[in-house]
């Protein structure tokens, strides 16, 4: 996975062979590329052909769809809307 940060941002796609996990998730939700198992060599060779026609994204692109999702402000707002959602779920006991 340390390989792939610093391809993110020149915009050309990234195909990883890797299982299901955080490389997989990155991909997936930035759209920056595609993954298969290394069990299958037949969703490798789809996929690995599918990757060749994706088309390099644009630095517009880049900036307004993925540079945001991992700047300090969006981490931080993420992070303050999940502790936000368990810490109203979770009821303090009145003490007596």
């Amino acid at each position: 996975m340390s390989y792939t940060f610093p391809h993110l941002p020149t915009g050309i796609p990234i195909f990883a062979v890797t299982e299901e996990g955080v490389l997989a998730d990155l991909l997936g939700s930035t759209g920056s590329g595609l993954w298969a198992t290394a069990g299958d060599p037949r969703q490798i060779a789809e996929r690995f052909v599918e990757i060749l026609r994706l088309p390099r994204r644009t630095p517009e692109y880049l900036e307004h769809n993925l540079n945001g999702k991992f700047q300090y402000r969006e981490l931080a707002s993420q992070f303050g809307g999940w502790v936000h959602a368990l810490v109203s779920k979770t009821k303090t006991p009145r003490l007596s």
